[in-house]
C-alpha cells in the first residue's frame, strides 16, 4: 500500500509531459463577425443563376466541408498516434505509477468502488433557506464491479478509434487546381481543429485516470480504517448440468458470483479504527 501511496503522490510529477495547452478562445470583433457574414453571403447561390452553376457551386461549397472534416479527422489521427508513442515510452513508468490490479479485491477479480472527496463543502439548500456547511465529504462515484481483466492506464489514455480515416467520396474530392488550392486551405484549417481537440480529449482522459485510481486508493484506506463497509459477494450454485431453453448449449459445473450489497459509509465512528503506518517521530523507537 506505501508504494501505491508513493505512485500516487508523484503521478502529478511524472505525467506532466503528457498533457499540452490547450488552445484558447479568440474573441470576435464585430468587424469579423461582419466579415464572414459577406463571406458566407458570397458563397451563398445567386437566384439568377442557372441550375447547372447552381448546382456547381453547391458542390464546392460540399467539397470544402468535405475537406475540413477530412482535415479534424487526421489532425486528431496524426496528434494520437504521436501522444500514442510517448504514452508507449513511458509505459514502464505508467504501470508503476498505476498499479490498479493491486487495488482489486477478491483475488484481482473485483473492481473496488470509486470515491470522491472534497473538504470545506459549502451547499445552499431548501431554496436557499438552509446553508450547509460540511468540513469533509466523501462520495461513492462508482460501486465496485466484477471484471475479467483489472484497469490500467491505458483503457484511460488511449482512445478506441485509433484508425486512419478514409478518403472522402470521389464527388467530394478536387477536380482543379482552384478546388485543389480549396480544398488544402480547408484540409489545413481542419487538421488545426483537430489536432486541438486531440489535445483536450488527453487532457480528460488524463483527468480520468487520475480520478478514477486516486478513488480506488481513497476506498482501500477508508476501508482500513473501518469507514466504509465492503461489498458483500454471494455465491450460487444454479446446477452442476444446465442446459439453454433451446437445447442448443450446455454448461457444466455453473458457479454465479453476485454483489449482494454494495459499499456504504460507516456513520458510527466508534467503529472506525485508528492505524498504524509504521511511522516514527523523532525520539521514537
Amino acid at each position: 500500500m506505501k508504494i501505491v501511496l508513493l505512485g500516487l503522490i508523484l503521478v502529478t510529477t511524472s505525467l506532466q509531459a503528457l498533457a499540452d495547452s490547450t488552445t484558447q478562445e479568440v474573441a470576435i470583433s464585430p468587424e469579423q463577425a461582419l466579415l464572414e457574414v459577406k463571406k458566407k453571403a458570397k458563397e451563398a447561390p445567386n437566384p439568377s443563376m442557372d441550375d447547372d452553376k447552381r448546382q456547381e457551386l453547391a458542390r464546392v461549397q460540399l467539397m470544402s466541408e468535405a475537406g475540413r472534416n477530412y482535415g479534424v479527422q487526421l489532425g486528431r489521427y496524426n496528434r494520437w498516434l504521436a501522444q500514442a508513442r510517448l504514452l508507449d515510452n513511458q509505459s514502464v513508468q505508467l504501470d508503476q505509477s498505476f498499479p490498479f490490479g493491486r487495488l482489486y479485491l477478491r483475488s484481482g477479480t473485483l473492481q473496488p468502488p470509486i470515491l470522491d472527496s472534497a473538504e470545506d463543502y459549502r451547499a445552499i439548500e431548501d431554496d436557499g433557506r438552509l446553508r450547509k456547511l460540511v468540513d469533509k465529504n466523501f462520495r461513492t462515484m462508482v460501486q465496485a464491479r466484477f471484471r475479467n481483466t483489472a484497469l490500467t492506464w491505458r483503457d484511460f489514455l488511449l482512445p478506441d478509434d485509433m484508425v486512419k480515416p478514409p478518403l472522402p467520396r470521389e464527388t467530394l474530392l478536387p477536380r482543379t487546381s482552384e478546388e485543389s488550392e480549396r480544398w488544402d486551405k480547408a484540409m489545413r484549417d481542419g487538421w488545426e481543429e483537430g489536432r486541438s481537440m486531440a489535445i483536450e480529449e488527453a487532457d480528460l482522459r488524463l483527468e480520468a485516470l487520475q480520478r478514477g485510481f486516486r478513488g480506488m486508493v481513497l476506498y482501500r484506506l477508508l476501508a482500513l480504517h473501518g469507514m466504509i463497509d465492503p461489498p458483500q459477494v454471494i455465491e450460487r450454485r444454479p446446477g452442476e448440468v444446465i442446459t439453454s431453453d433451446s437445447g442448443d448449449e450446455l454448461l457444466i459445473g455453473v458457479r454465479e458470483e453476485i454483489i449482494s450489497k454494495d459499499a456504504y459509509f460507516v456513520s458510527e465512528p466508534g467503529r472506525w479504527k485508528a492505524l498504524d503506518y509504521g511511522f516514527k517521530g523523532p525520539g521514537e523507537k
